[in-house]
């Protein structure tokens, strides 16, 4: 597997306009070695190559500098699992926001409704990871339907 996915393979890239392709360096990828296991990487590689298919090149853009503070999450608070699914959501929640509290980042950004009313929003990182451990939980919901259970009755 390689150990870089550039913006230009991906399938956003493909679709999007001269003016928007010229924000993107040739050098502008998602660098799965920043992450410590395998098993993350094959997850995040999934999740990213899907993500191009539904996105705009602008949100893949914006998705990848977000991704680079994640593998600062994992390589700041010592975190080794193979599988986002490892941890449950809350405690994923937890070890982000004491991240975000440590480097001086908002834990929420206001934003504003379909209807146009203020609210207020979790942190574009907490979103982004929430997104991805959502994937990885339909993902294992997939394989755990192929898991074929057979009775052998004996007499």
């Amino acid at each position: 597997m390689d150990e870089k996915l550039y913006l230009t393979d991906l399938n956003c890239y493909a679709r999007a306009d001269e003016k928007q392709k010229k924000n993107v360096k040739e050098s502008h990828c998602f660098d799965f070695s920043l992450l410590p296991t395998k098993g993350l990487q094959k997850e995040f590689r999934s999740f990213i190559e899907e993500r191009s298919q539904q996105c705009a090149l602008t949100t893949m853009i914006q998705e990848r500098a977000t991704y680079q503070r994640f593998c600062g999450v994992l390589k700041d608070k010592h975190i080794r699992v193979e599988s986002l699914q490892e941890l449950e959501w809350e405690q994923w929640l937890l070890k982000i926001r004491s991240w975000l509290l440590e480097h001086g980042q908002k834990l929420t950004v206001p934003g504003v409704s379909v209807y146009g009313k203020e609210k207020t929003l979790p942190s574009s990182l907490i979103t982004y990871v929430r997104k991805t451990y959502q994937f990885t939980e339909e993902e294992q919901d997939e394989i755990e339907k192929d898991i074929w259970t057979f009775l052998i009755k004996r007499t």
